[in-house]
């Protein structure tokens, strides 16, 4: 099951594609093309068979009037970038009908998790206090409140890969990263 910033993250790039989509109907008249989102598709085996049995589920993607995937697009961020771009290089290698894929993945450090203790009736915070521990934090991070660290620095990497290459065409990261 994926977070809800996961989640998040795929609706709004789903919803920046599905207006793209929306001006290139209204310039150009009927698409041959679609998009979706957990749209599944199977991968052929290196034979050239379509006799595997891994289904990919990507968070969106832009298929054909075939219903054969021709772009994939996974935000990584409840799985590892690593996991992502492997995902997407074998589907690249493996399926002949898609074209291109990217990954985008934000990776927290350290990651988000609760306190390493009980709870307490301490715990429950004030909008107030919580609002000016917020106030206090540098701009990227870290928000310190009572015992616990809720952001470090964040990393974003950009990765896209095209059909039949061994590595990816852009591999790009930027990294907001606080000090102390």
């Amino acid at each position: 099951m994926s977070s809800s910033s996961h989640n998040t993250g795929v609706n709004r790039i789903y919803h920046a594609f599905i207006d793209a989509m929306k001006a290139q109907e209204k310039e150009c008249g009927e698409l041959d093309w679609e998009i979706s989102t957990t749209f599944r598709s199977r991968i052929q085996d290196v034979d050239g068979s379509i006799r595997s049995k891994t289904i990919y589920v990507c968070d969106i993607t832009i298929h054909n009037k075939y219903q054969e995937p021709v772009f994939s697009f996974e935000f990584a961020f409840s799985q590892s970038r690593d996991d992502a771009v492997s995902k997407i290089q074998k589907m690249l290698t493996r399926n002949p009908t898609v074209l291109a894929a990217v990954v985008i993945s934000l990776d927290e450090d350290p990651k988000y998790g609760s306190p390493k203790r009980a709870r307490s009736k301490g715990d429950l915070v004030d909008r107030g206090l919580w609002d000016q521990a917020v106030d206090r934090a540098p701009a990227f991070g870290p928000i310190h409140f009572g015992d616990h660290c809720w952001m470090g620095s964040v990393t974003s990497s950009f990765d896209i890969g095209f059909q039949n290459e061994v590595g990816l065409r852009i591999e790009n990261s930027v990294g907001l990263i606080y000090h102390n």
